[in-house]
């Protein structure tokens, strides 16, 4: 599905972005290698025929660390061939290790520890919204396929309802032959007939409709225009129990509150905006580094060309520095933690927005649960009632007791409860995807949060269980 795979897509990205951020903490390995040949070399502006040659390696290995330490080996080595001066030969050689730790900025919540945390939370907050995306589009293809099997079951009906006024019809035919009816009797049983061909037509086109509607929420466009109505085998609606089951709402907003991918979500942007609130607080501090180092170095030089160099004892080294650094007024500080205390209060205004949403769509789900098993039962009682007094009227009208526009009547009543039932079932079938989703149960994540498993809505009582685990 389209807004699967762009939600996928994002987290794609974020990981990329975390991986960006993880860089800054890389060893750093930097070299750089020369080499001058000087030919003809002269001295005293007399040309000597001779060559030399200067060449030079340096190097760099470097290591930022989390808390702001900082590990630095840097070195060069420097060799000298010159027939134009007394000693030859100059070789030299530098080795320098350091170490700089931030005490007050800088340490911890430095930029690139403080970005690379934030964009942790930032891509698990993407991970659940990968999931809400899911279980919304799960959610949304669940309610069209209803629509699509309450389109079909009416349409059904429809062919029912003509069928029986056909019937009703050769009936009557036979009693006008008879001479026990009259001819005009049958008039309103045509325009019966024709009016439910009118809505079985209707139904075809509504049918076509929620077909399309369900393949296009499913990601999928149909391969080709037809005008017969699609000939897909349809579950029934999940069935009901006329009891209702006792929610404690208080449960499941707990349920929700652990599985709701996008707030979950929120909470995560909520430990971004405090990651960058620390960081910006921070910011605040002075500089205050403290560097240790040492190293080592030698100077080698000889006079012929071919003779080897003296080693004498290296020159020895030891390093310990502070360093201060505080800018007055320090307004970019100071205007990055405005920012910050601004940025936090809206990441947090919008969980609790978001939280107040799903407790106020998870009680209107849940009463209109509790309503509908209601309007349920009542429905299926006025079917029962419906059948058995038009099958008495149709009686009545073979004894001469009735007349057809009552028959009719009552077959039109008994129609129409047939298809407010199913609509009933519809709206309660669409309820239930509404309940596990509001609690974040509709989807089931894995423990990465990229993978995840349907839940079975045709239990209703595991809900009922969940919540009362939590």
């Amino acid at each position: 599905q389209w807004n699967i795979s762009i939600a996928a897509d994002d987290v794609f990205g974020q990981q990329g972005v975390l991986q960006t951020s993880r860089g800054a903490f890389n060893p750093v390995l930097d070299a750089a290698f020369e080499h001058h040949l000087m030919g003809n070399r002269r001295t005293c502006s007399l040309q000597t025929q001779e060559h030399g040659y200067d060449s030079n390696l340096d190097f760099s290995l470097s290591k930022r660390f989390r808390a702001g330490t900082l590990f630095s080996l840097n070195g060069g080595f420097h060799h000298r061939n010159d027939p134009t001066t007394s000693y030859r030969r100059c070789d030299e050689y530098a080795v320098q290790f350091l170490i700089d730790q931030p005490l007050l900025r800088h340490f911890w919540y430095n930029r690139a520890r403080a970005q690379e945390m934030m964009s942790e939370a930032e891509l698990k907050a993407v991970k659940w919204e990968f999931l809400q995306t899911m279980s919304s589009q799960v959610a949304e293809s669940l309610k069209r396929y209803w629509d699509f099997v309450f389109e079909i079951k009416r349409y059904q009906i429809n062919q029912e309802t003509r069928d029986r006024f056909i019937r009703l019809a050769n009936s009557t035919s036979q009693l006008i032959e008879g001479g026990e009816m009259a001819a005009t009797q049958i008039d309103q049983q045509f325009a019966e007939i024709y009016n439910e061909s009118r809505k079985i037509t209707e139904a075809s086109q509504n049918v076509y409709r929620a077909y399309n509607a369900l393949i296009f929420s499913m990601g999928e466009t149909p391969c080709q225009f037809s005008c017969e109505v699609p000939d897909v085998a349809v579950d029934e609606f999940p069935p009901f129990d006329t009891e209702k089951l006792c929610w404690d709402p208080y449960c499941l907003e707990q349920l929700a509150s652990s599985h709701r991918g996008d707030l979950i979500a929120a909470r995560y942007r909520v430990t971004t905006s405090r990651i960058n609130l620390a960081r910006a607080r921070q910011d605040q501090l002075p500089l205050l580094n403290v560097g240790v180092g040492a190293g080592v170095k030698n100077f080698k030089n000889s006079r012929k060309r071919f003779s080897s160099l003296s080693h004498g004892h290296p020159q020895e080294d030891l390093v310990a520095r502070v360093t201060f650094s505080y800018p007055f007024g320090n307004d970019h500080a100071l205007g990055e933690l405005r920012s910050g205390l601004a940025l936090n209060s809206q990441a947090m205004t919008e969980e609790e927005r978001l939280y107040q949403r799903i407790r106020s769509d998870l009680n209107t789900a849940l009463r209109n649960h509790y309503d509908l098993v209601e309007q349920l039962h009542y429905a299926n009682q006025t079917i029962e009632w419906f059948e058995k007094s038009t099958e008495a009227e149709i009686e009545r009208l073979k004894e001469g007791y009735s007349t057809v526009f009552v028959v009719i009547d009552f077959e039109n009543r008994l129609s129409n409860s047939r298809i407010e039932r199913l609509r009933i079932l519809r709206d309660y079938a669409s309820n239930l995807v509404d309940l596990f989703f509001i609690t974040g149960t509709l989807v089931q994540p894995d423990e990465s949060v990229c993978m995840a498993k349907v839940a079975d809505i045709y239990d209703v009582k595991r809900l009922l269980h969940m919540g009362e685990g939590e």
